[in-house]
């Protein structure tokens, strides 16, 4: 049998009206010297920034118009197929794409195989964004995305077939 040691709190004495003052004296004295070097160091950040701003005024700066050509970073595609027998993928994660097929519907389904049952039928132009992927089946990359208008969210082929390169492009910007 196993015996069992009652456990109780260890006894505290309450500090005693002495003991308080000095706490509170201390608190207070620690405050004070806190604040103290609070003032002291934005004295010197406001005396250092106007002797810098006094030694070497500076004007703010000014955008001209010019004719040089702007440059905008737009996503390239790779000529790189992760799944063998599919298109290059032009997809990727976070990436917003558009069914652009040129007429046929595209199957939103469970998982990232033909034989996997469809969620929706998706029309050309129905916009979505790219969660995750690409999984390789049927020949081709699949890709999960969640659908803009609805948020439904399931697997799509980014393609093709005889009729269509691609079921599914890169969105514009």
């Amino acid at each position: 049998m196993l015996a069992v040691a009652a456990c109780t709190p260890p006894t505290t004495a309450s500090p005693t009206p002495d003991q308080s003052l000095i706490v509170t004296n201390q608190a207070l004295a620690l405050q004070t010297t806190i604040q103290a070097g609070i003032i002291q160091t934005q004295d010197a950040l406001l005396q250092q920034n106007a002797t810098s701003q006094a030694a070497a005024p500076t004007l703010p700066p000014t955008l001209a118009p010019t004719n040089t050509p702007v440059f905008v970073a737009t996503p390239t595609t790779t000529e790189f197929s992760s799944c063998p027998g599919s298109p290059p993928q032009r997809m990727v994660i976070n990436q917003h794409g558009v069914v652009c097929t040129r007429g046929a519907e595209v199957y939103l389904r469970q998982l990232p195989t033909t034989s996997s049952n469809y969620l929706w039928l998706l029309s050309p132009g129905t916009s979505f964004t790219v969660l995750d992927g690409p999984m390789c089946a049927d020949d081709w990359s699949w890709w999960k995305v969640s659908i803009d208008k609805t948020g439904e969210i399931g697997w799509i082929a980014e393609g093709g077939d005889e009729n269509d390169e691609y079921f599914i492009c890169p969105a514009g910007p």
